[in-house]
């Protein structure tokens, strides 16, 4: 059982959407002794609140419809928080009631009304917690407006409203916390008083909050409020959500989202999931859903590239990638491989892409060596050695032939490059210069498992190129031994799926 400064803990996520959503209780994840059920039962004649001050006159029990409605809005608070619920015939045995009366607020459809109370020892050990829900709906003022619910018409809206609060939600412009008043509606929130459209389930913020109390995995489960674990449903915006210490559960929806954490990217383990990703290091083991970036002290992973990799053929793919080696004698980075692998798709051919390249390593001149009045000679020579792994440039012949093409415009500097990559694959076999080809798909297959199996960047532009040159120059046409080694991963961790 918890202690009592657990149960007074601060609820709050520090995310709006969730905190402007979050009540004082009445705290089902208390419950003494612990268990998994919630009971609710439809009588009035057992269980009933001795104390409510919001209601006058006798009450009614829920007819058919209102019964089948609240049995369908557990059956949706269950898909979320994984918290089981049981009809139960009397009332008293019963954490949740549901009658029909006169409201007294006139303008009120709908009342619901909570409270609970503990015991602890002389250690602060709760020993003894219990909660109950009282829901009304109007049937005086009303008449029966309210009583016919079925799912999307207002009424049944106006029980999952109710039941929002039942379970720990408030109104979102109450308290400390509100969200502001451009998302203070229903399309974001049933808790919303501002009617955007009707809804027949939770709107994102209102599963947020009910994530963030519950955890999904039902009450006393390792997500929740009180738990060692949180489960985070961020909002439909891109994020950038910090790992915190422990077993987190974390879903960024829509938009692009990140997670970052503490340590470098070598002390955490990723295992892919068939439906998103686990990440174990020093804040715990974290379960990561709809996420697109994971970002750490030293480097950075792009999630989808994989995926976008995969949308083009291998050819195209090695094409793209056999550029990065070619212009920079570099593996390249996910991230802009990711670009330039959209750019092909939108219809731009790779030789195109060469030209950028090139345009590229003039902007990095210090770097690349690249520069806007280089002569063919010294541009030739840089990918005889990039490419051909020549480190004294090309031969005369080889160099007359490419200049030629250059200053006569037959070639220009991308068809030139994409030209020499062609013919160094024929080399592939032979016996005086197959190092070459040897060579180049060594390069290749460490750029394919840094950028996109591993979906790697460094942390800036300049260590990218930089650290991506050093990297390239550990592979030689038989092992990419040592370049795996700079990296500083282990094989297991190079494959995002």
């Amino acid at each position: 059982m918890p202690k009592l400064d657990t149960i007074k803990a601060s609820m709050l996520s520090g995310w709006n959407h969730i905190d402007a959503l979050l009540d004082d209780g009445p705290g089902w994840n208390w419950l003494t002794p612990a268990r998994t059920t919630i009971y609710y039962s439809f009588s009035v004649s057992s269980g009933t609140d001795p104390q409510s001050s919001g209601v006058t006159g006798a009450l009614s029990t829920f007819n058919v419809s209102q019964q089948v409605a609240i049995r369908d809005i557990f059956n949706k608070i269950n898909q979320i928080t994984g918290i089981s619920f049981s009809e139960v015939i009397d009332g008293a045995k019963a954490d949740i009631h549901f009658a029909n009366a006169n409201i007294t607020n006139a303008n009120n459809a709908g009342l619901t009304q909570w409270n609970y109370n503990y015991f602890y020892d002389a250690s602060q050990q709760i020993t003894s917690y219990v909660a109950q829900a009282y829901v009304y709906v109007d049937n005086a003022e009303s008449g029966t407006r309210y009583l016919s619910p079925t799912a999307g018409n207002y009424s049944y809206e106006l029980l999952m409203h109710e039941l929002g609060h039942a379970m720990g939600l408030k109104h979102p412009f109450s308290g400390a916390v509100v969200l502001p008043a451009n998302e203070d509606n229903t399309d974001y929130t049933l808790m919303s008083y501002t009617q955007k459209s009707l809804h027949a389930n939770y709107g994102p913020d209102d599963i947020a909050a009910l994530y963030w109390l519950y955890g999904g995995d039902g009450l006393g489960g390792n997500l929740g409020v009180g738990s060692q674990g949180k489960y985070l449903y961020a909002t439909e915006k891109p994020d950038t959500i910090k790992a915190t210490a422990g077993n987190d559960w974390i879903d960024g929806q829509l938009g692009s989202d990140v997670v970052s954490f503490s340590g470098v990217r070598s002390s955490y383990t990723l295992s892919p999931l068939l439906s998103g990703l686990k990440v174990a290091g020093s804040e715990g083991i974290d379960t990561l859903l709809n996420i697109e970036r994971l970002q750490f002290s030293d480097m950075s992973v792009n999630l989808s590239v994989q995926s976008l990799a995969n949308s083009i053929s291998v050819n195209n793919l090695k094409g793209i990638e056999e550029l990065y080696v070619a212009f920079f004698n570099r593996v390249p980075d996910a991230d802009g491989l990711a670009y330039w692998i959209t750019r092909f798709k939108e219809g731009m051919p790779i030789k195109q892409i060469a030209e950028s390249f090139y345009n590229a390593g003039i902007i990095y001149s210090a770097q690349t060596g690249y520069t806007a009045d280089m002569t063919p000679e010294a541009f030739i020579n840089l990918v005889y050695k990039n490419v051909l792994g020549r480190t004294d440039g090309a031969d005369s012949e080889g160099l007359a032939y490419w200049k030629k093409g250059l200053t006569s415009g037959s070639e220009t500097h991308g068809s030139l490059v994409t030209n020499i990559l062609a013919g160094a694959h024929t080399f592939k076999g032979d016996a005086q210069y197959g190092w070459v080809a040897d060579l180049l798909d060594n390069k290749i297959q460490v750029a394919h498992q840094f950028a996109v199996k591993a979906g790697l960047n460094y942390n800036s532009e300049s260590a990218s190129i930089v650290n991506g040159m050093e990297i390239a120059a550990r592979v030689t046409p038989s092992s990419i031994e040592n370049a795996i080694k700079l990296i500083g991963l282990s094989p297991d961790q190079f494959n995002l799926g």
